[in-house]
């Protein structure tokens, strides 16, 4: 089933039991004008949950507030949603039950699924943070009645480097992250609570997916030689997140600017700039 996802163009899959508090009570999606499903409640049978997740460009992301981010986005969820029919299409010819959780079908809720799944720890951004590409992924995720041997959660120092670092805090334009040193208790969850309502008003007042809280975060910078070092040891070591935390405000910036658009997608710049 892994190798199927990542041959599909998953590039991290991870196999969990479905915790039935991790699944939407109701239905909120209206697609294609189909108002019969709105408020309808959710029922899923199914005991195992494959998640898998596809990396975001590092170029693209890096661009962020700017255009090219929610091409990134979107092309992403696009991925997602076509790696999760195919892999639910796979299980069920095996004769079991699946269904598609992605984008336009969304019964779960990805990012606690993908903790359990051990594709990484939830960050105080609210995004997954992963090993391989830090919060630069989208997230995808088949529910099944296939029996499945289950992976165990990660601790890879993301919890503790994000209490010692509030960059993404300190830089999210609408402060919609919290920060606290320490997490609260919302909901029965202990978290670092995102103001989801400023922080989709700023993303209708800029027209885009801003993801600048993902761009800034440590972990996203590019798997060149110097950070796998850097990441090895700061997995391992909790006085070396305290190091890095301050070395990357040095070298990068407390609050580092976008990087360039790429050559081809300047014209979506201009024609960004002209409509506002």
């Amino acid at each position: 089933v892994k190798g199927y996802a990542r041959n599909r163009g998953a590039d991290l899959v991870g196999i969990t039991e479905l915790e039935p508090l991790w699944v939407y009570s109701h239905r909120g999606q209206i697609l294609y004008g189909n108002w019969e499903d709105w408020g309808k409640e959710i029922t899923i049978e199914h005991t195992y949950a494959v998640v898998f997740a596809t990396e975001m460009s590092f170029e693209m992301v890096g661009t962020g507030p700017h255009t090219p981010t929610v091409i990134e986005s979107m092309g992403n969820y696009a991925q997602g949603a076509y790696i999760a029919t195919q892999l639910a299409s796979f299980i069920a010819n095996l004769g079991y039950a699946a269904t598609a959780n992605h984008f336009s079908h969304y019964e779960v809720l990805m990012v606690p699924l993908a903790v359990d799944a051990g594709l990484g720890e939830l960050g105080r951004l609210g995004y997954l943070v992963t090993k391989e590409f830090g919060p630069r992924v989208r997230l995808g995720a088949v529910t099944t009645d296939l029996p499945l041997i289950p992976d165990k959660p990660v601790d890879i120092g993301v919890e503790d480097f994000c209490r010692i670092c509030k960059k993404c805090a300190r830089c999210c334009p609408s402060h919609s992250i919290p920060e606290g040193k320490e997490q609260t208790v919302v909901n029965g969850l202990r978290r670092w609570k995102l103001n989801e309502e400023t922080c989709f008003e700023y993303w209708g007042k800029i027209g885009t997916d801003c993801n600048i809280c993902m761009r800034v975060c440590p972990w996203s910078h590019a798997r060149t030689l110097p950070h796998r070092i850097i990441l090895w040891i700061i997995t391992r070591n909790r006085l070396a997140r305290r190091l890095f935390s301050i070395m990357d405000d040095i070298f990068y910036g407390k609050k580092p600017k976008p990087k360039g658009i790429p050559e081809w997608a300047r014209c979506l710049k201009d024609s960004y700039s002209t409509q506002r």
